[in-house]
């Protein structure tokens, strides 16, 4: 009887350790060993240059189709979009150039683990851009000066808030 008892006790823990450990995968897959891709580069964003959606920015504001002032800010944002798409298409070459140095220095510091290439190369590009970047600051103020004397104050406070968040997003 005792005898029983202890083969069907090997059996059952002999059935448990297979159980627990038999089932091992003998082939694993290797840990995802690629190197990360660095991120993208929007300089543009970087710049400042940004084009409103008319339909997204009076929404925004509270004008609707109906108001008076609406076809005034309607013309002020089609030129300011006007504007920048001029300042892109002519300095499109010094943009895709800083867009290539920035490419590269990231590639380089992640070759190198030293990151502070990056922050060198976005120095240099900043230098590089100013006048660009002082130009839409110009024409951004500039638009934000003409909705002052067209718009209510609430509409104004609006049109600040949107014109905030899309600064911030552009971080």
């Amino acid at each position: 009887m005792k005898t029983k008892y202890i083969i069907l006790l090997l059996l059952l823990t002999s059935f448990s350790i297979n159980a627990q450990f038999g089932r091992r995968p003998v082939n694993r897959t290797p840990v995802n060993t690629r190197a990360q891709k660095p991120p993208e580069v929007n300089i543009e964003k970087l710049v400042g240059i940004y084009f409103y959606d008319i339909e997204k920015t009076t929404k925004k504001i509270g004008i609707k189709k109906s108001d008076k002032n609406y076809n005034k800010i309607v013309s002020l944002l089609n030129t300011f979009n006007k504007e920048q798409r001029d300042i892109t298409r002519i300095n499109s070459f010094l943009l895709s150039d800083s867009k290539n140095n920035l490419e590269a220095a990231q590639k380089s510091a992640q070759a190198a683990r030293d990151y502070s290439i990056i922050q060198n190369a976005y120095t240099a590009v900043a230098k590089k851009l100013k006048p660009l970047i002082d130009l839409t600051k110009q024409r951004t103020e500039k638009l934000t000066k003409s909705f002052e004397e067209i718009l209510s104050k609430k509409q104004f406070k609006k049109w600040n808030k949107y014109l905030n968040k899309l600064k911030n997003s552009r971080k």
